[in-house]
């Protein structure tokens, strides 16, 4: 459900911030800028969340990220209601790269956090059932954005964003807590990204894996 919901969201709101910039802006050049405020953050926060991911209780780290993500989105409703101009256009940019930042240690702790409330026998299952889901609501979150914007407008979709990212919020929250990893002793940050980065770069599966979600996260 919470992986759904935030899939749901996340793919409904690029959609309407799309809509949003452009009717600002009318210059497309201001959507790639779109793109990278969010990309950069996401993008280079991934190797140090995931170092955060193994060290602190990935439900905790989820719990606040949804969170922010649902003030992010009630900003953007916020903004909606007024008239800023040109200011409008670089506090919409600000929301983007604290929601990019969010989901930059969001989605390495919900990665490793399947695999400590699935059991063991059932995670090959659990994988494909989980990509399903992922795929189903990424598909589903554009059509779900775009007619929420046509017929309700900008403001009340980001609300709706925000729905539901506090229900994956209150999903996350109804998982028992799971310990964190244990520390490897004296092992700074550094070491254990570099650890990390070797281990994908020697495993050839995992890393066209990842290349794939790379390039299909920059296509969208």
């Amino acid at each position: 459900m919470a992986a759904a919901c935030s899939t749901l969201a996340s793919r409904a709101l690029a959609v309407v911030l799309g809509y949003e910039v452009y009717a600002l802006t009318k210059n497309p050049l201001a959507l790639g800028i779109l793109g990278l405020v969010e990309a950069i953050p996401s993008l280079s926060l991934a190797l140090y969340g995931g170092h955060i991911a193994d060290r602190v209780d990935r439900r905790r780290i989820l719990r606040r990220t949804l969170g922010a993500l649902v003030v992010c989105a009630m900003i953007l409703a916020g903004l909606e209601t007024t008239d800023l101009g040109k200011a409008q256009l670089v506090m919409l940019y600000g929301v983007v790269f604290l929601a990019g930042i969010a989901r930059g240690f969001a989605e390495p702790a919900a990665a490793a956090l399947e695999a400590q409330v699935v059991p063991w026998e059932l995670l090959i299952n659990s994988s494909t059932l989980m990509a399903g889901c992922w795929m189903s609501a990424a598909v589903i979150g554009p059509l779900v954005g775009g007619v929420a914007f046509a017929r309700f407008g900008a403001a009340w979709t980001f609300v709706g964003v925000g729905a539901f990212y506090a229900i994956a919020w209150i999903s996350v929250s109804r998982i028992a807590p799971r310990p964190p990893a244990t520390e490897a002793p004296n092992e700074s940050v550094w070491e254990s990204v570099s650890a990390g980065v070797k281990y994908v770069l020697g495993n050839q599966v995992m890393l066209g894996s990842m290349a794939l979600d790379l390039f299909a996260e920059i296509g969208r």
